[in-house]
């Protein structure tokens, strides 16, 4: 959860930008395989017990949301190419979350750009055609269109240097992308009892 008492979400474009070419530059395509390297992004420090589903984020909210932005995008992209494992998949593993009980929750959780956050954002199909009002809606809703300009057909075939009509070599180009966010960004996190 994002405690109220942080900073909105504030990111731009030039934020996005760079994540974006540290993301595709640790990505090689060497004879139709993806190679990737690891990359850090920093440290995020949570408050409470991490044997718990709610931990409160004191640093590394910018860096959290925009990767739920990116993982978004990426569920929406699948979908729209009829790859619906794979969207889903993203969705239930790294979106959202179930309790015991069966009831399912966002795993980012921000109370000030609520609901559009979740509905704009994070739910695998835009739930509400909400505009987007404050500044903070305004970034979250530019950096989700601009990542999904990023994964286009048109921008990976020019990064990885594929053919833009291959459908296949372009689902591997997006799964290049997801595993790298996934499996090679690199964090150190810290968790801590109370934010004192």
């Amino acid at each position: 959860m994002v405690p109220r008492f942080q900073r909105p979400y504030s990111w731009k474009k030039s934020h996005i930008e760079e994540l974006w070419e540290d993301i595709t530059n640790n990505i090689t395509l060497e004879h139709g395989v993806f190679h990737h390297s690891e990359y850090f992004i920093g440290t995020l420090v949570l408050v409470g017990d991490d044997k718990k589903t709610n931990l409160l984020i004191v640093d590394g909210q910018q860096r959290l949301t925009t990767i739920t932005i990116l993982l978004s995008v990426l569920c929406r992209k699948f979908d729209s190419l009829c790859e619906t494992r794979k969207s889903e998949a993203i969705y239930n593993n790294y979106i959202i979350g179930e309790t015991d009980d069966g009831d399912t929750y966002f795993k980012l959780e921000n109370e000030s750009p609520k609901p559009f956050l979740q509905n704009e954002i994070q739910h695998i199909k835009k739930m509400d055609r909400s505009e987007a009002s404050t500044d903070e809606e305004k970034n979250l809703q530019n950096n989700f269109d601009d990542l999904y300009s990023y994964i286009s057909a048109e921008n990976l075939s020019s990064t990885f240097g594929i053919e833009q009509e291959d459908k296949v070599a372009y689902v591997d180009a997006l799964v290049a992308i997801r595993e790298q966010v996934l499996k090679h960004l690199k964090v150190i996190y810290i968790t801590v009892e109370e934010e004192e």
